[in-house]
């Protein structure tokens, strides 16, 4: 049962050459997708001709409209060097550019990969004079986020090597106010790591639209210096932002781009971030360093004497889930005896069934019912169906029941959903807060399952099987049909409101959009009750103006 240490050494060792080819993928990733050097040898040629060609004009045949009070030529300046005046209207077309309007048009609407890529050859060689049609026609990609993406990737390879084409993104970014045109600017400057427009991109991020394509880009540009302007950015996001929150953690994924030295930020930010919503930014991030941030947790872990930030730091290590993890946190346990319980819960964020007999042999023999706590969350993860026997006596001990129901509802105890249930809704008060955290924790199929037995019960229990079902950041979209099948139910007020409060958290979701936020506000129309008519207001208010995407408004 102990010789786990013995076992995992052993298979670290086999999988030695996988650490070794990880170690080179992640290396290769922070690598610029280009040669940096090379790069801007062209561009600085670029600049010296522009400095002898001064006040270049470029697009000088697009006539703009008319803008009474100011001027529609904007005079942008490269850092490299180099002047010029550009027309950021995009009203009119040259002539020799309108043959490309099928081309753009070809790009939008074809399904067909082979024709895409021909119509952006067939762009690419008009070369810089493309990317005012490019800005010009952006509105077509407008409800095409994929589509969005490829022309943005056309945009960096008309740009990448030429400075009068980076110019005209930075004249985009400093001075256009349309969404659509910051948005392909935006990401453009980070597929070609246009460092020169970090300033830009950082004040364009406050604007919650636009913050997720900031992001990315800030992360693309592979410039650590951007860490602490980018923490504080991600601090303010408004956790009413589903959706924001969700792209953000996707993009989280790249932090991995930067030095590991920002490993140390992010910890820190992660300890610092009251907002639940919003960790999983951090999380992720380090958590995409995989093997170059053990390290750093290990250090943690082994230093540290704050509870709260040792707790972090495990979690954090188990969630990397590599071999070489498991020895760590397996080497930890036997070390720091006083940190044991976070250290647990670390194994239990590894997910590795190998460390069930252990976790088993400290459940049964340590005292402490924390560490029995630990031990019972940790099994529900690194279990198997083998322990459901030796776990279930452990239901009736009420300090622990919730931890004990929990392992054997997640390891597949026909009855344990049912028990849970009970006693949410007829438990005490503590044993109903106990269960209600964690209802987070379940799995989808668990939550669809209190969904529809919440549709059979009394008002009193739908409340706090409602409740309970805010916890998770994610739910499956098809617990929306319950919810209206109760609201057909014609419910009290309280009901009605819990299931408002649901729709409403989700709203903003792309993937777990329970029902359409007009059942909410046809709600407030026909609400007879003032009291709950104010509520469902006052929730209404508190959402975002704009529930995702991009304006198409230049405001």
């Amino acid at each position: 049962m102990f010789n786990l240490f013995e076992v995992m050494q052993e298979k670290n060792r086999k999988r030695a050459q996988e650490l070794e080819r990880l170690a080179e993928d992640m290396s290769a990733l922070r690598k610029p997708k280009y040669d940096e050097k090379q790069i801007e040898e062209v561009l600085m040629k670029q600049a010296q001709q522009l400095n002898e060609d001064q006040d270049v004009d470029l697009f000088a045949d697009i006539g703009g409209p008319e803008v009474v009070g100011e001027e529609t030529k904007k005079r942008v300046t490269s850092n490299r060097g180099g002047v010029m005046h550009i027309d950021l209207s995009f009203s009119s077309l040259p002539a020799k550019l309108q043959p490309l309007l099928k081309e753009i048009e070809v790009i939008a609407k074809s399904d067909n990969e082979q024709a895409i890529q021909l119509a952006m050859k067939q762009i690419e060689q008009a070369g810089v004079d493309a990317v005012g049609l490019i800005f010009r026609e952006v509105r077509m990609f407008y409800r095409k986020p994929e589509k969005r993406a490829l022309l943005a990737e056309l945009l960096s390879r008309l740009t990448l090597l030429n400075l009068k084409g980076r110019i005209m993104i930075k004249g985009v970014l400093e001075h256009a106010t349309n969404r659509q045109h910051l948005e392909l600017a935006i990401r453009t400057a980070g597929l070609i790591q246009e460092r020169e427009v970090i300033p830009l991109i950082l004040k364009h991020a406050e604007d919650a639209e636009l913050f997720p394509y900031c992001f990315e880009a800030l992360l693309e540009m592979r410039d650590s210096s951007v860490i602490q302007p980018l923490i504080q950015l991600i601090d303010r996001i408004d956790p009413a932002r589903t959706e924001t929150i969700e792209k953000s953690i996707q993009i989280a994924r790249q932090f991995s781009l930067l030095k590991p030295s920002v490993i140390h930020d992010l910890f820190e930010a992660l300890i610092a971030c009251n907002l639940r919503q919003i960790r999983p930014i951090y999380t992720t991030g380090i958590r995409s360093f995989k093997h170059e941030a053990i390290p750093i947790l290990m250090e943690i872990i082994e230093k540290e004497t704050d509870p709260y930030r040792i707790r972090r730091a495990c979690q954090l290590l188990g969630g990397i889930r590599k071999p070489i993890v498991a020895q760590k946190l397996n080497e930890a346990l036997g070390k720091f005896t006083e940190k044991k319980a976070a250290i647990i819960e670390g194994i239990a964020h590894t997910r590795d069934q190998n460390f069930a007999a252990l976790l088993l042999a400290h459940l049964q023999s340590d005292e402490s019912k924390k560490i029995k706590g630990a031990c019972l969350k940790a099994l529900a993860s690194c279990g198997t169906k083998d322990q459901i026997p030796q776990i279930r006596p452990y239901v009736n001990d009420a300090s622990i029941r919730a931890e004990a129901l929990y392992a054997l509802i997640s390891l597949g105890d026909p009855q344990a959903m049912d028990e849970f249930l009970h006693l949410l809704i007829h438990g005490d008060a503590q044993e109903q807060h106990a269960l209600s955290g964690m209802a987070g924790l379940l799995s989808e199929k668990y939550h669809l399952y209190m969904a529809e037995k919440m549709v059979e019960m009394e008002d009193r229990g739908a409340i706090i099987i409602l409740a309970a079902l805010q916890k998770p950041n994610r739910l499956p979209s098809q617990v929306g049909k319950y919810l209206q099948a109760k609201l057909d139910q014609q419910p009290s007020a309280p009901v009605r409101l819990e299931i408002y409060r649901l729709i409403i958290k989700f709203a903003n979701s792309t993937k777990n959009k329970l029902l359409p936020l007009s059942v909410v506000y046809e709600a407030k129309n026909r609400e007879t009750d003032i009291a709950v008519k104010r509520e469902i207001e006052q929730m209404l208010n508190r959402l975002p103006k704009r529930l995702g995407g991009v304006s198409t408004n230049e405001d």
